[in-house]
């Protein structure tokens, strides 16, 4: 009896299948300790399959023996039987980017070892292959098979899973960016040769009853290598766009030197509402103009985009191959909640919580800079200051509560707020007290004025205002104007209280003061 190994006579058909073979093992290998994603996995699996099957069919080829053939058969089958179950795995994980469900994959590699199990036992229930004869052909042993009922339950499950591969693959295909389409166009194309050359097989047209699906894998085999070595899909792409590129918070979009959009993420599109990019479409007008901004500004500034009540940050960095321009990375960020938040905090810091006008800090402030530019003004104009409380204050919340002290304040802050004119700044200066900054008025229309806003007070609300005004002087200070305004609040309320009085000399520092204390 022939051992597997005999006087085995080999063609060019099995140096073929055995070339094939070692290309498979090394890639399988290669693509395992080089993976870094579950693609890559299934991947050196799938190429692993491949190898063993076609080794297998190379020895086939050169059989003498039917019992020879057996063996060949089932050393074919430990590689073939699985090579459904690798395809659809590696196509599940390249189209999803994650790693195949458990039941899945306990699902698919039962089946396909229950196939392997059956071909053990084939020689005593012919589940697989009820007959197996040997014919000669140009020196190669060419197997005759008759097929049992296992046999075409794994053929379509074969069929099934190429199906669904294909259909994995061509929908990355399709929504893959125009710079990763050829990548995938090559996976795509590798996993149909053997496909094709086992349907030539099963429908009985292949020449002298060949196999030819292991001859599939000499044209499968070189375009998964080359996909491979020149696109490390199996542990960098796409994994990695869609794990990092498409999930990150940041909009990325890529153009050209002629700002035709190559690529974005799916940031983008939510941003811009932008079809997915299949073809090249022409950056949007206002972020062109934007971006633009920025590399002439500075390379690492942003610029800020408003477009439908949203703000974007723009950051535009340069694609250069040496000195060669190529287009631009455009990082596109949505800073709406964060502008929101600043917006609040700085209305916070300048807005009275109570009345809703500029608080204490504030008009001050707007107090010492409209001073400052009437001292470093070529000629003086006018410029006025009114000191304001509602009278007798105290006693309101004293006698009808805080709440309604503090509604009272609201309403007279609305009040005049409606009433306030281009030229006036208006804020609450403290307690019941409120403080309006007047430029360009003659002192005689600033006095008709106060008393405008006094009668309105009194008419709308049924409240009483006394009321101190002075006018920029040359060389005054905020604290000059302050302190006489507020003594001439403290005269009105000598006089009586509900009236406006002006003060243009300095009151002595001992004079008691109502605002200064």
């Amino acid at each position: 009896m022939l051992s597997p190994f005999d006087s085995l006579p080999f063609t060019i058909y099995s140096w073929l299948m055995f070339g094939e073979a070692a290309i498979a093992i090394f890639l399988s290998f290669y693509s395992l300790f080089q993976r870094n994603s579950h693609v890559g996995y299934w991947y050196s699996w799938l190429c692993l399959g491949e190898g063993i099957y076609t080794a297998g069919y190379g020895m086939e080829l050169a059989c003498h023996s039917v019992e020879q053939t057996h063996y060949w058969l089932t050393v074919e089958m430990l590689g073939g039987a699985y090579l459904p179950a690798f395809i659809i795995l590696m196509a599940y994980t390249y189209r999803y980017h994650i790693k195949a469900p458990h039941w899945l994959t306990t699902t698919l590699l039962t089946i396909s070892s229950a196939t392997l199990i059956i071909q053990f036992g084939n020689d005593s229930h012919g589940l697989i292959f009820k007959s197996v004869e040997l014919t000669q052909h140009d020196g190669m042993s060419v197997s005759l098979l008759g097929f049992g009922p296992w046999f075409y339950a794994h053929m379509v499950y074969v069929n099934v899973a190429m199906v669904v591969s294909t259909g994995l693959f061509y929908q990355c295909w399709q929504q893959a960016p125009q710079n990763q389409k050829y990548q995938v166009l090559l996976i795509l194309l590798g996993s149909l040769p053997p496909w094709i050359f086992y349907l030539i097989y099963l429908l009985d047209w292949a020449p002298y009853g060949l196999d030819l699906s292991a001859f599939g894998f000499l044209i499968a085999g070189p375009l998964y290598g080359y996909s491979l070595f020149r696109y490390r899909f199996a542990d960098l792409l796409p994994i990695a766009r869609a794990q990092i590129f498409d999930n990150i918070d940041e909009g990325i979009m890529v153009v050209d030197t002629q700002w035709r959009v190559l690529d974005c993420n799916n940031q983008v599109l939510q941003f811009f509402a932008m079809a997915p990019i299949d073809n090249i479409q022409i950056c949007p007008p206002q972020l062109k103009k934007i971006a633009q901004q920025n590399i002439t500004a500075n390379e690492s500034d942003r610029q800020q985009m408003h477009l439908n009540q949203y703000t974007f940050d723009i950051q535009c960095h340069p694609l250069r191959d040496n000195a060669s321009l190529l287009g631009y990375v455009l990082m596109i960020r949505d800073i709406t909640e964060r502008e929101q938040q600043l917006s609040l905090l700085q209305n916070h810091a300048q807005i009275d919580d109570l009345t809703g006008i500029l608080n204490r800090r504030m008009i001050l402030q707007e107090l010492e800079l409209i001073a400052q530019q009437q001292w470093n003004a070529s000629s003086q104009t006018y410029f006025s200051v009114i000191l304001f409380d509602i009278d007798r204050f105290k006693q309101i919340n004293d006698r009808q509560g805080h709440p309604i002290g503090d509604l009272l304040l609201k309403q007279l802050a609305s009040l005049l707020q409606q009433q306030l004119q281009a030229h006036e700044i208006f804020g609450r200066y403290g307690g019941d007290e409120f403080l309006i900054l007047s430029s360009g008025v003659t002192p005689t229309e600033l006095e008709a004025r106060a008393e405008q806003l006094r009668l309105l007070a009194h008419g709308q609300l049924g409240i009483t205002l006394s009321m101190g005004v002075t006018h920029y002087q040359q060389y005054d200070t905020p604290r000059l104007m302050l302190q006489r305004a507020d003594y001439a609040l403290y005269q009105a309320k000598a006089a009586g209280r509900d009236c406006v009085l002006t003060m243009q000399e300095q009151p002595d520092e001992q004079l008691p003061a109502i605002g200064l204390r």
